[in-house]
């Protein structure tokens, strides 16, 4: 890693923080520079799980879309079966006298 003002390239843990005025004249910018890059990484983690979850969510709200689908279907099937057992029972009871 190297300073962004003067270049002098220095190891990560070299220069943490706290010593923001040893060997170099800009160090304080390097550490910025790195924690600027830790944010970056930190952002961009969020930003993944963000659409992650958000994915997830879409994904869930699809699957419920689809059972509601499926009971939906399955209740007309279950009324079609009903109208068809009353009409064979209409028709019985007519046809039962004759």
């Amino acid at each position: 890693m190297a300073c962004i003002m003067c270049g002098k390239k220095k190891l990560p843990n070299e220069f943490p923080p706290s010593t923001v005025t040893i060997q170099c004249s800009h160090p304080i910018l390097c550490c910025f520079r790195r924690e600027r890059e830790r944010e970056r990484e930190r952002e961009r983690g969020e930003r993944e799980r963000e659409r992650e979850r958000r994915e997830r969510e879409r994904e869930r709200e699809r699957e419920r879309e689809r059972e509601r689908e499926e009971r939906e279907r399955e209740r007309e099937r279950e009324r079609e079966r009903e109208r068809e057992r009353e009409s064979y029972y209409i028709y019985n009871r007519v046809h039962r006298f004759e």
